[in-house]
């Protein structure tokens, strides 16, 4: 049986820890947690703090739960972002705020539930809070996904990058390709690995990208990787536009 990611908790189940370990790699606890957290937002608890914020979710009460995310308490605020991530377009400038936040546990969280407000928005009509116009599909997935491709590029902490890469690759962010591309090469492992699994969620290509290799050799797998998707760009957006048109067709 695989092990489950360093620092991953007991109570995830086995095939959701093995979803955390990439060729053997490791996540550190900060992003496994994170992600296996946000996977499991709205189950219901008997802590008051979190009963209180999940109220606040199933409210769709955006704001509220911005006041939240910088709460003293790290335990409230990291619920506070897992919360928004389920809300889709109406949550995403809040979490554009939280990416920016010192603590960087609390950015690990803002960036994981960036990429996944992002996917909500795209599988479904964006809502808006009331007297605001709900924003565009394009603004949606090219313009409003800049935040999190930023974090991957300067973030000073490698949790964050880790975090930020795996939002672009679950919100299969087509426009920052390059982007993840570069993650390849970043300093650290975990980086790096994590910017493998993105290729792979986006491209549906599997690739050797020697992420504990020498630098030349990861540097050469990023050139043969830019290469490939310069020739599948176009038939993967068709692809990914083909399946969003299918989902709005209604079945006779």
């Amino acid at each position: 049986m695989t092990r489950g990611a360093r620092g991953a908790p007991d109570w995830l189940s086995e095939q959701s820890k093995e979803t955390l370990v990439i060729r053997g790699f490791r996540l550190s606890a900060a992003v496994a947690v994170a992600a296996a957290a946000i996977a499991v937002v709205g189950c219901g608890s008997t802590d008051p703090e979190k009963a209180r914020v999940e109220a606040l979710r199933r409210d769709r009460n955006v704001e509220a739960l911005a006041k939240e995310t910088v709460s003293e308490k790290p335990a409230t605020s990291r619920e506070a972002v897992r919360a928004l991530g389920t809300l889709g377009a109406e949550a995403i400038p809040r979490l554009q705020e939280v990416l920016k936040d010192e603590r960087p546990e609390i950015r690990v969280e803002a960036a994981l539930a960036y990429g996944n407000a992002v996917a909500v928005a795209e599988a479904a009509p964006a809502r808006a809070a009331p007297g605001q116009e709900a924003p565009g599909q394009a603004a949606r997935m090219e313009d409003q996904i800049r935040p999190l491709a930023e974090a991957v590029r300067s973030d000073a902490s490698p949790d964050v990058r880790a975090a930020a890469v795996t939002g672009l690759g679950h919100a299969r962010a087509m426009s920052e390709m390059q982007t993840i591309f570069r993650a390849l090469e970043d300093p650290d492992p975990m980086v790096r690995a994590r910017a493998t699994a993105a290729v792979t969620r986006i491209t549906g290509r599997r690739y050797e990208t020697y992420v504990n290799g020498t630098p030349q050799q990861r540097h050469e797998a990023a050139a043969n990787i830019r290469r490939q998707w310069a020739a599948d760009e176009k038939s993967t957006r068709e692809y990914y536009a083909g399946k969003q048109k299918t989902k709005g067709t209604p079945q006779k």
